[in-house]
């Protein structure tokens, strides 16, 4: 879940990049992305609303172990 965003604006798309600024992925408008797929390291997500808005959001995928 995309954690200190209002939710009553409207999430055109979101964009996942690395911290090198290579695009990684992209989603549609949904509230929630799946990172499972990637690496524990930092990312940088960038939103976008209906009314062009925009904002950078990093996002710190730890690694679970578990033993």
């Amino acid at each position: 879940m995309l954690k200190n965003y209002d939710t009553t604006k409207h999430i055109q798309k979101i964009n996942l990049f690395s911290i090198t600024g290579q695009s990684l992925k992209r989603w549609g408008a949904q509230s929630e992305i799946n990172l499972s797929q990637f690496a524990a390291e930092i990312y940088f997500v960038k939103i976008t609303t209906g009314d062009n808005q925009t904002m950078i959001k990093r996002v710190v995928k730890n690694s679970c172990h578990l033993y």
